[in-house]
C-alpha cells in the first residue's frame, strides 16, 4: 500500500505473541520525500488498505536517544556527571529527599492510572464504532449482524 509514495527500504507489521496484527507497524522509505509525502498524504486524504472502511493513521517516527552521553551535554556535562555518579541509596522518611521521591512516585502512579482509564475509554468507543459499522454494512447487505465484544 505504501510503495505509492516511493521505494520502500523495510516495512514491519507488529504482531501479537499468536502472529496477529496488532494492527500497527513502521514503513521505512528510501528517500525520506516519499515519508514525507505518505504523511502529508495519509494525513490529508483516508487510506484505506483492507474492505473495512478504517483509514491508516500515518505519523513521522520521532527517534529519540536518552542517554545523549557527557560530550553531548555541552555545558552541563559537569552537573550530570555528578547526578550519575551520586551513590544509590534508600530515601528516608522524614527528609526533603524522601518527599520529593514520594511525589514524583504518586505523579508516576497517577499518570499510569490516567493512560491505563484513556486506553480503556479509547477501546471502548472503538469497539461501539466498530459495532456500528457491521450494523451498517449488514443493513446495507441484507446480512446478519453479530456484534463484537472485544478489539484486537
Amino acid at each position: 500500500a505504501f510503495s505509492v509514495f516511493g521505494s520502500i527500504e523495510r516495512a514491519i507489521v507488529v504482531a501479537n505473541e499468536k502472529g496477529l496484527s496488532k494492527a500497527w507497524g513502521f514503513v521505512e522509505f528510501y528517500q525520506k520525500s516519499s515519508a514525507i509525502e505518505a504523511v502529508r498524504r495519509c494525513s490529508e486524504e483516508m487510506l484505506l488498505i483492507t474492505k473495512t472502511p478504517r483509514p491508516l493513521t500515518v505519523e513521522p517516527f520521532e527517534f529519540y536517544e536518552d542517554d545523549i552521553g557527557l560530550v553531548g551535554l555541552g555545558s552541563h556535562a559537569a552537573a550530570a556527571e555528578a547526578e550519575l555518579f551520586y551513590p544509590p541509596r534508600f530515601a528516608k522518611p522524614g527528609d526533603v529527599e524522601y518527599d520529593f521521591a514520594l511525589r514524583w512516585h504518586e505523579l508516576y502512579a497517577e499518570e499510569k492510572a490516567a493512560k491505563a482509564a484513556l486506553k480503556q475509554d479509547f477501546l471502548q468507543r472503538k469497539i461501539e464504532l466498530e459495532n456500528q459499522q457491521l450494523q451498517t454494512y449488514a443493513e446495507i447487505e441484507g446480512t446478519s449482524y453479530v456484534p463484537y465484544d472485544s478489539y484486537m
